[in-house]
């Protein structure tokens, strides 16, 4: 047995094992949690994961569009249907019933914008939930709410688009030409839907992110990390 060699042996025995020692490597005792990666000079900080977290947000973005985009082919198709059935879009500033102490009235082009927007809020509620939202771990109801929400601001701001856009006496009036009362194609009331869907779309989504997204990150670190907990426990760390 060379020197080395022996030096180790003799040096395990007496339970002290130089440090310095050139192709040594410090096996933990039992029982002893090894450092965790990513902690140096003694910090407790982990190393972030930056390229992780914004894939992740890409994907998330990418699965909030299409599921916005489909969101607005409903809405459209709901709005197209609802007006044939009335008779066309020509019928389309029939009043419904006035608001009580106002001038303004309901027309029929305010309860289809309604329609269809629940319509197609349900529907973008439902594939988020499946494809963005699945593991928020809370009911279909509870994470509805805050969604629907911002969807209601959306709803506004399209509504506000959809009068300003169609009232003759406003400045922003969509022209004739090229848009008319009839038809499909060129339907002042088929633009003015898809512009105000268009106006806020944006601004729900923004919402949506820092309010949903956020509620749903925050959910799941609270998972991990219990997770994290009872396994130490298990091992006896």
């Amino acid at each position: 047995m060379s020197d080395g060699a022996f030096d180790d042996v003799l040096d395990a025995e007496l339970g002290d094992v130089p440090q310095d020692r050139p192709g040594h490597v410090d096996v933990p005792e039992q029982g002893q949690s090894q450092p965790e990666q990513g902690r140096g000079n003694g910090s407790d900080a982990p190393v972030p994961q930056a390229g992780s977290d914004k894939s992740q947000m890409l994907r998330q973005f990418i699965r909030f569009g299409l599921v916005g985009g489909s969101g607005v082919l409903v809405n459209a198709v709901v709005m197209v249907l609802m007006h044939k059935l009335h008779g066309g879009p020509e019928f389309a500033d029939q009043p419904i019933f006035n608001l009580p102490g106002t001038d303004f009235w309901v027309r029929y082009r305010n309860v289809v914008f309604i329609v269809s927007f629940i319509v197609a809020n349900v529907w973008n509620y439902q594939l988020n939930r499946r494809h963005t939202f699945e593991k928020t771990g809370r009911s279909w109801l509870r994470d509805f709410g805050p969604f629907f929400c911002t969807g209601i601001l959306g709803a506004i701001i399209g509504l506000a688009c959809q009068i300003a856009l169609t009232h003759p006496d406003l400045p922003t009036y969509l022209p004739d030409p090229p848009f008319t009362a009839t038809g499909t194609l060129l339907s002042r009331e088929l633009w003015a839907q898809l512009i105000g869907v268009a106006i806020s779309t944006p601004i729900t989504f923004g919402l949506n992110r820092v309010w949903a997204f956020r509620t749903d990150k925050t959910t799941n670190s609270d998972t991990d990390a219990e997770v994290g907990v009872g396994v130490e426990q298990e091992v006896g760390v």
